[in-house]
């Protein structure tokens, strides 16, 4: 009897301990967690709440790609760029969001949003992708790429 019990107390300690069972766990708080960065970034952009936006994404800067447009900005001049040329949006809602975890500290984050430009009436929806990384200041967007779609007739 005391040897089954015993051998239960190894084999469950062998579960607790083995690799894959300790990272499951943290893979689900990081998607988790991501799923809320974007939620709160979500209501930053609908809110147009400018001098928020920066702090989403990464201290050492982000590489944005805009209708195939490549611009790589300081967390600064993103910042700069929010703040005083950054018209807001009319609208702003994301549509889809998917994750998929990389690694322990990456995640690619894929799917659209609607948005409406101040300046014109129509709504326009987007494709999206973004790499969203662990950093010490918490979860930051790293690579953003935005196609918008053709509008439908």
């Amino acid at each position: 009897m005391r040897f089954r019990l015993v051998g239960t107390v190894v084999l469950l300690l062998a579960c607790a301990s083995h690799p894959t069972a300790a990272k499951e766990p943290s893979a689900r708080d990081f998607l988790r967690e991501a799923a809320a960065h974007y939620k709160a970034y979500g209501a930053a952009l609908k809110e147009s709440r400018r001098e928020a936006l920066a702090r989403f994404y990464s201290p050492q800067g982000v590489l944005l790609v805009v209708n195939g447009a490549e611009r790589t900005f300081t967390q600064q001049s993103l910042d700069s760029t929010y703040r005083h040329v950054w018209p807001g949006f009319a609208f702003f809602a994301w549509d889809t969001l998917h994750y998929q975890l990389l690694d322990e500290r990456n995640t690619v984050v894929t799917g659209s949003f609607l948005m409406q430009r101040t300046s014109v009436s129509d709504t326009i929806r987007v494709l999206y992708l973004g790499i969203l990384q662990a950093a010490d200041s918490g979860l930051v967007i790293r690579v953003e790429h935005e196609t918008a779609l053709p509008r439908q007739r």
